[in-house]
């Protein structure tokens, strides 16, 4: 259930948010990927040394699209980044809605963990109805709003439903439609 929530959460990269979105502080989201090349520009969460979950939209293209790990600003040469090309995308099919906007992306080699690139935690429990969750990436902040070159949060606040087995997200993002 909890990596559900991680998976479901990621199915919002699409998402615009209405709030204001905060500049994160230096490297402190280490399993944040910038995923770019080959008609790509989007975000994922490094879950392993070898995979990436990042949004159905996304589509990174094996062999062309790069995986920049360790990176906070896009435009700037840090030294703390590791640049692995995707090898392979596995897509959650069938899509249907965006909380199954989901794609696991492959390394070509697995990252080097450090105190910059580390696999996302997961949670000990699944949020409760009214609790605040955050999001971060590089992209669209809004309708009006260009992509950032700097990794960028925002809180949201998610409606949790019962059903069947899983819950229903509801949050304050309005899901952009292409």
């Amino acid at each position: 259930m909890s990596l559900l929530l991680v998976l479901a959460l990621l199915g919002l990269a699409g998402a615009s948010p209405l709030g204001d979105d905060k500049v994160c502080q230096p490297h402190s989201r280490p399993w944040q990927v910038y995923l770019h090349g080959g008609g790509v520009s989007c975000s994922g969460v490094l879950i392993d040394r070898w995979w990436i979950v990042t949004s159905f939209e996304c589509a990174p293209r094996p062999y062309t699209t790069v995986a920049s790990l360790g990176e906070h600003d896009v435009l700037v040469e840090e030294g703390t980044e590791q640049h692995i090309l995707v090898a392979d995308v596995i897509r959650h099919s069938p899509y249907r809605s965006p909380l199954h906007s989901l794609a696991m992306v492959r390394l070509a080699e697995p990252a080097h963990l450090n105190q910059y690139v580390q696999p996302a935690s997961m949670p000990s429990r699944c949020p409760q109805p009214g609790e605040t969750c955050h999001v971060s990436g590089w992209g669209s902040t809004g309708h009006y709003h260009f992509k950032s070159n700097k990794v960028e949060r925002n809180e949201a606040r998610f409606e949790l439903r019962p059903g069947n087995m899983h819950h229903t997200i509801k949050s304050s993002y309005e899901v952009k439609h292409h």
